[in-house]
């Protein structure tokens, strides 16, 4: 996936220094077709509580939420590299992995152990030597038009993408990968057209469609996040938002050795060190599992109305009540769970 990550970058840095396209939101439009037709035809062929209809009208609204999150998150990482320097990017990317942590232990209360924490701080020495390595060689100071714009805007994605990943790990343990995907792909391809449509309609009009270097790279670009995000609910379910967010960080190695080849980066030996160093820390943090509730670890339930009982969730220590008193009070206490435990 870090791979993947790399070509993605590769492709948006040649569109946006040799061709000078800025299209964050239409570059980001055909991986969303993509799934369409390929998850949501799947899921359309589905029937009863599993199928389309079922799904929209019981969990619709939630999965726009998202995907409207989803398709924001893409417009400004994207738009993000416009803006501010690679050096500054790689830092506020770090931003995601604390997100993850605080938002896997709110939402999904996960509870880390102290071999996470120094698999996380491994992790982030690693990204310390690679942010050196650009100090030294200069490169801190070149790029970039508005560097504060540019921080602000991957910070927010940083934040947005986290939130995207941990709502992604509770669907794909609790519910349905493909369920996720079809509704995604159908909703994000809905919302991104209609972003497209709005703020980049001249930029679609100018663009050299003539020119097959710009098409190959929007076709790249778009494959590669269409093959990142089927891949992304496989390594969910295994191993959780943040081990994700740790994982991608070796993408800035690839993406350094992609520079050192094609873009007369001078290499640095910290490069190796930081790789190292990242590798180890990721390593480490998965030598224990991070299981989210128990609850969401049994095979999923897709009827809208099969929610666990009051008694049971007391018994699992999943809510605590205080000073109950009464059937009505029960019952406001039996919805307030089931809206935020359920949440898809």
């Amino acid at each position: 996936m870090s791979l993947i990550l790399c070509v993605m970058a590769a492709c948006n840095h040649y569109l946006s220094t040799l061709y000078q396209v800025g299209l964050p939101t239409g570059q980001s439009t055909l991986h969303y077709v993509l799934q369409c037709l390929l998850f949501t035809t799947w899921l359309s062929c589905r029937s009863g509580d599993r199928g389309i209809i079922c799904v929209l009208r019981y969990r619709g609204w939630r999965y726009l939420l998202l995907a409207l999150v989803d398709v924001e998150t893409n417009y400004l990482y994207i738009t993000a590299h416009q803006f501010t320097t690679l050096t500054s990017i790689q830092l506020l990317d770090c931003v995601s992995i604390t997100a993850a942590l605080a938002l896997s232990c709110l939402l999904l209360r996960v509870r880390y152990k102290i071999v996470h924490i120094v698999g996380v701080s491994i992790c982030l020495m690693g990204v310390g030597c690679l942010v050196w390595a650009d100090i030294d060689d200069g490169r801190t100071l070149t790029g970039g038009k508005n560097q504060l714009l540019g921080d602000m805007l991957c910070l927010g994605g940083a934040v947005l993408f986290a939130v995207v990943s941990v709502a992604q790990e509770l669907v794909v343990k609790t519910l349905d990968w493909v369920e996720y995907l079809g509704i995604m792909g159908l909703l994000g391809s809905i919302l991104s057209i209609i972003q497209t449509a709005v703020l980049e309609r001249d930029t679609v009009f100018l663009m050299p469609w003539g020119n097959w270097q710009v098409v190959a790279l929007l076709l790249g670009f778009g494959l590669a996040q269409f093959l990142f995000c089927i891949l992304a609910p496989a390594m969910l379910r295994d191993s959780g938002a943040t081990a994700l967010q740790l994982s991608l960080l070796t993408a800035d190695f690839y993406w350094l050795m992609f520079g050192i080849f094609l873009l007369q980066y001078k290499f640095h030996t910290l490069y190796i060190l930081s790789f190292a160093l990242t590798a180890a820390g990721i390593m480490i943090y998965a030598l224990k599992r991070t299981p989210i509730l128990s609850q969401s670890q049994q095979p999923a339930t897709y009827s809208a109305f099969s929610f666990p009982s009051f008694e049971e969730s007391q018994k699992k220590g999943m809510i605590h009540c205080f000073c109950c008193s009464g059937n009505n009070f029960m019952g406001h206490c039996l919805q307030f769970y089931t809206d935020v435990h359920f949440l898809f």
